[in-house]
C-alpha cells in the first residue's frame, strides 16, 4: 500500500506520540483540536493528549490545557484549573500564557482580582516585541491607569506600535483616542471614523 505524503505525516506523528514524545503529543492534540492535517476534530481527545504532554512537563501543553479549561473545550469549564496551567506556562516565560493569565487575573476569574498583577503579566508578555495584542492591551492599562500610574503618552506609543504590527484592535484604540481627545490626540471625529473603518476592513 502506498501512502500519500499527508498520510505518512499523520502516521509518523501518531507513532511518535505513541512513543511518548511530548512535542508529538502536543502537536497531535493541536491537530485534533483544530482539525489540521486531515485529522478529525475531537476536543476531548485533544484534551487527553495535552494532559499527557503536560504530565511530561511540556510547557506549551500547560498553556493549551489552560486554554481548554478557560473555554470549556473538551472538558468542563474551570477557571481555577485554567489559572493553574497558565501560571506554570507563564513562569516558563510563555507570552501567550502570560497574556491570558493577565486577563483572568484582571477579571477575577479563577483567582482573586488583582489589577497590579494583571498589569505586570501583560507588561511581561508585551516585552516580546512582536506580540501585538499584549502591546495594545498594555497601552489600555496605561490609558486608563489600571494597575499602574496613568500615562496617556505611553499608551499612545503602545497603540501605534501595535498598529505597526497590523493589529486591527490597535486602530480601534487610536480611533478612541481621537474620539475622546486623549493620549496626545486632539478630538477629531473624522480621524476617529477613519480608524474605526480601517479596523472594520482589516
Amino acid at each position: 500500500m502506498i501512502f500519500s505524503t499527508s498520510q505518512q505525516q499523520q502516521r509518523g506523528l501518531i507513532e511518535r506520540a505513541k512513543r511518548g514524545s511530548p512535542d508529538a503529543l502536543n502537536d497531535l492534540a493541536l491537530c485534533h483540536l483544530e482539525g489540521k492535517n486531515d485529522f478529525s476534530i475531537d476536543q476531548k481527545k485533544a484534551f487527553d493528549l495535552f494532559q499527557q504532554a503536560a504530565d511530561k512537563q511540556f510547557v506549551r501543553a500547560h498553556y493549551n490545557l489552560g486554554l481548554l479549561y478557560e473555554k470549556g473545550w473538551g472538558v468542563e469549564q474551570n477557571y481555577v484549573k485554567a489559572v493553574e496551567h497558565y501560571q506554570i506556562a507563564a513562569k516558563a516565560n510563555l507570552p501567550l500564557a502570560q497574556y491570558n493569565l493577565s486577563l483572568l487575573v484582571l477579571s477575577g476569574l479563577g483567582t482573586d482580582r488583582n489589577a497590579e498583577e494583571a498589569f505586570k503579566l501583560c507588561e511581561t508578555a508585551a516585552s516580546h516585541d512582536q506580540f501585538a495584542q499584549a502591546i495594545c492591551n498594555l497601552g489600555w492599562f496605561y490609558l486608563e491607569g489600571i494597575g499602574t500610574e496613568k500615562d496617556e503618552i505611553k499608551a499612545g506609543e503602545l497603540f501605534y506600535k501595535a498598529l505597526d504590527l497590523n493589529l486591527p484592535e490597535a486602530a480601534l484604540m487610536v480611533g478612541e483616542c481621537y474620539q475622546r481627545g486623549v493620549a496626545g490626540h486632539a478630538v477629531s471625529t473624522d480621524n476617529a471614523i477613519r480608524c474605526y473603518e480601517a479596523a472594520a476592513n482589516a
